[in-house]
């Protein structure tokens, strides 16, 4: 018996993309503290290069997309594998946490 196979090539938007939720989760589990999505991301993304601004980012302009990228459909970022490394790399001690939060981040 013969068959035929069809191969479809499908894109997919935000490949390797995550969203801050996601990136919080993967410091939290890494670390053992408590990062918050809502509070803590934000102030990384500023005071560790993930962001241009002082503010959310608005457009493609004002994320570093090495470690992020903003999604116009979205209206927020989403952030890359290098990111959640970076993050996980420079969180791990604690003189950076309390330099980027002004505290050590509890334990979890």
């Amino acid at each position: 018996m013969i068959g035929l196979l069809k191969v479809r090539h499908v894109d997919v938007t935000n490949k390797d993309r995550y969203k801050a939720g996601y990136v919080a989760k993967r410091v939290r589990d890494a670390l053992g503290v408590k990062l918050s999505h809502s509070s803590h991301h934000p102030i990384a993304c500023r005071k560790l290069g993930a962001w241009k601004t002082d503010g959310t980012p608005q457009s493609e302009y004002d994320c570093d997309n090495r470690y992020c990228v903003y999604d116009s459909t979205l209206k927020a970022c989403t952030y890359t594998h290098t990111w959640i490394d970076r993050l996980i790399k420079q969180l791990a001690d604690p003189a950076v946490q309390i330099k980027v939060f002004g505290k050590q981040l509890a334990p979890m």
